[in-house]
């Protein structure tokens, strides 16, 4: 693998000065980065590289490297890597940048998750100790009240279960 892995470039030679947004992004072998760059219309992997590291010179480096073959940004479309974004804003201070929409939504995802989650479990909480009051109570009254407020908080338990269900499964659907 290594023989033919010498043989081919790991930058896409250009015929003509392109000017395109880059989607970069990083991907691991073990604990070590790999650096990689596409032109988002075609999916053309631009340059891929090993890399020592993921800090802003390194990326920098990378985008100097893919315009040496003609190919100039005009943004760039990434998760928000530290380094990444770093040496795009200092490399092209002047160009757009553009978050992914997958790894926005998946960070939204987890707040609507987490937020519904701890509603579900705040609500399972009251749900039993709602249950728990009911058996120290002697008079009618008093019983027939903790017993509603046992029915409603469990009410509230199964809606608010089924709800971090139902956006469990639907962002599941999407992602």
């Amino acid at each position: 693998m290594l023989y033919y892995g010498k043989k081919i470039s790991n930058t896409l030679k250009g015929e003509e000065i392109k000017f395109i947004f880059f989607i970069s992004d990083e991907i691991f072998a073990g604990s070590m980065p790999i650096l990689i760059t596409i032109e988002p219309k075609s999916t053309a992997i631009l340059r891929i590289e090993i890399a020592e590291n993921r800090k802003s010179e390194s990326w920098k480096n990378h985008w100097v490297e893919i315009e040496k073959n003609y190919f100039y940004t005009l943004g760039l479309v990434s998760d928000r890597g530290k380094g990444l974004c770093e040496g795009f804003k200092e490399h092209y201070p002047d160009k757009s940048y553009q978050p992914d929409i997958f790894h926005e939504f998946r960070e939204l995802t987890k707040i609507i998750l987490v937020t519904l989650n701890r509603v579900a479990n705040n609500a399972i909480k009251n749900e039993t100790k709602r249950a728990k009051v009911i058996s120290s109570a002697r008079s009618k009254a008093v019983i027939d009240k903790r017993t509603s407020a046992y029915k409603k908080a469990s009410k509230e338990s199964d809606d608010a279960m089924e709800a971090y269900d139902i956006h469990c499964y639907l962002l599941k659907c999407i992602m």
